[in-house]
């Protein structure tokens, strides 16, 4: 059971991993892509491996390196034993090393990919090699596991098939059937699979999510070849309590919808085989009752699940108030159903919440935190971009945010009645949920907001930037073409910018009644993958750029709209 840290990058002080512990979870991942070069670094991983080890708890990376050599080169061999195979002579305590695509892109001679980097062959129409299942992937493989263990027979090498999930079975199969049958194969649980919303709409599960709890058909049919050949195989499930649903917060207070997770993960590994689960990935570990019951359906015998969660509640709030509280939780999962997981939300408004701006033709990057060194603007896109022929994506997506919204909300108040009652430790934990859940409420807001405000742009014409959202080397995917320009609606656009001015305002709203909950909570608002994103000072930006939108270009433009 592998999990990020949720304080930092490579941050794992001795309490933290006591935590990881008790949770049930046995390996944590760190960086070491400095290791080979840094002697400090060098020496702060084998810490942490020590550190981890006397806590029963393995350490895994990710393969960092740039890879420039193909397997079939003169040379190749060595090259690779000086980099990868030397990481394990410098960190001999490491347990294994995890191969994703678009990490380890190497030169491919298969005539189906460029041959190059996703950065180096933007241009082409074929896909790079790390989006795609390579005929020379398991030629790729054998080398690394050779160079690996080498150094340490027992490494547990790993193949992330993360990257062409969405391609047709018969390609990645093939590949999985070439593989190296003595390393271990990892899929994503429940990504890539398309589900029709509604009549001639269809979205799709991108990066880790919770919209839908069980298990896709991409992950079903790697898991049925990796049983075949009898192959280890490991799932990326998010079972830590975290998914991209919602960026900055440290967890999804949304334990029924997680229990359906944690019985389908379950029910996998009793279908075909799992040897590990990834449970989180760069939003990290944070305690909370998710992982105790993750932990009570993982373990043998398996308890109650619902049972547990009611012991758990009662144990937290007190037995008076846990019907209430279970009804709240029961808001919350229900409302994470309607958490849609678009490429352009994960990458936009709620990657980062209520700090997201509301642009209306000038623009800006989003500002850096006051306490962060990372730039969000290279995960985050600060304007958002939809294409106008996805428009009925549009509309639905932004009534199921709607529904969010409310069912949060009616959750939130559900509970904070329940917190006037309280006391003691049982009001303080009552309140940092609350205050978890409003943010994830204010955010499924804000992204109502961004959507309305949106549309209305189409409405006048107006597309800021016409650069498709970022998809990686996933050429064919349909976000990843450029946006067409929407068309100006002939009449209606002094009620367009009136809507607009109103969006504005109650937007502005909600961005200052989530300034107390980042005040009160230092965990909201932040991600170890992008520092902080919704500081008090980045909500006080966005506001700031909402009403200069509003103030120097809408009402201007109002006041000269013709009569209608």
């Amino acid at each position: 059971r592998i999990i990020h840290s949720g304080l930092g990058p490579n941050l794992y002080p001795d309490e933290h991993l006591c935590a990881i512990a008790h949770a049930g979870m046995d390996a944590i991942m760190m960086d070491m892509g400095r290791a080979t070069e840094d002697p400090v670094a060098c020496t702060l991983a084998n810490d942490t491996i020590r550190r981890a080890a006397a806590r029963g708890i393995d350490v895994y990376c990710f393969s960092s390196f740039a890879n420039l050599w193909h397997p079939g080169d003169p040379g190749a061999r060595e090259h690779y034993a000086s980099r990868q195979g030397r990481l394990f002579e410098l960190c001999p305590g490491l347990k294994g090393i995890i191969f994703v695509g678009e990490a380890c892109e190497f030169p491919s001679r298969d005539p189906r990919t460029t041959g190059r980097g996703w950065r180096e062959s933007l241009g082409d129409d074929k896909p790079s090699p790390g989006w795609f299942p390579c005929d020379d992937y398991p030629a790729f493989m054998a080398l690394m596991r050779d160079v690996v263990r080498e150094r340490k027979p027992d490494a547990d090498v790993v193949f992330w098939s993360y990257n062409w999930g969405y391609l047709d079975a018969d390609l990645r199969l093939k590949l999985i059937e070439r593989l190296p049958a003595d390393i271990t194969l990892m899929a994503t649980f429940e990504m890539f699979e398309t589900v029709e919303v509604a009549p001639g709409i269809a979205e799709t599960t991108t990066d880790y999510t919770l919209w839908r709890t069980d298990a896709g058909r991409y992950f079903a049919t790697e898991a049925a070849a990796a049983k075949r050949r009898g192959m280890r195989m490991y799932a990326m499930t998010n079972t830590g309590g975290n998914t991209w649903d919602i960026g900055v917060v440290p967890y999804l207070p949304a334990p029924q919808a997680w229990l359906k997770r944690f019985l389908a993960v379950a029910r996998a590994q009793e279908d075909w085989r799992l040897d590990g689960v990834m449970e989180s990935h760069t939003y990290g570990f944070w305690p909370s009752m998710m992982p105790e019951l993750a932990k009570a359906v993982f373990a043998t015998p398996r308890s109650d699940p619902g049972g547990r969660l009611a012991r758990l509640v009662a144990r937290d709030f007190g037995e008076a108030r846990a019907p209430a509280v279970i009804r709240a939780l029961q808001c919350f999962s229900e409302g994470m159903g309607h958490c849609v997981p678009t490429n352009q939300d994960q990458y936009g408004p709620c990657r980062i919440g209520p700090s997201y701006p509301l642009f209306f033709e000038r623009s800006e990057p989003l500002p850096i935190g006051p306490r962060s060194v990372r730039n969000p603007n290279h995960t985050c896109n600060p304007v958002y971009r939809y294409s106008p022929a996805h428009a009925d994506n549009l509309r639905w997506e932004t009534e199921e945010y709607t529904r969010m919204t409310e069912r949060f909300h009616e959750g939130c108040e559900i509970l904070e009645r329940e917190v006037r009652r309280m006391k003691g430790d049982a009001r303080k934990a009552a309140e940092r949920l609350l205050g978890v859940a409003r943010f994830i409420e204010n955010t499924a807001r804000t992204t109502v907001h961004v959507k309305r405000w949106h549309a209305l742009k189409w409405r006048l014409g107006i597309c800021v930037d016409a650069e498709p959202i970022w998809v990686g080397g996933r050429k064919g995917m349909p976000d990843a073409r450029p946006l067409s320009a929407p068309e100006a609606a002939p009449a209606g656009e002094r009620a367009a910018l009136r809507e607009l001015i109103a969006i504005a305002e109650s937007e502005i709203r909600n961005a200052e009644a989530t300034v107390p909950l980042v005040e009160a909570d230092s965990r909201l608002g932040y991600t170890q993958e992008l520092d902080y994103c919704t500081s008090p000072e980045q909500l006080r930006w966005k506001i700031a750029v909402t009403r200069r939108a509003v103030e120097e270009e809408i009402k201007p433009r109002l006041r000269t709209a013709p009569p209608e």
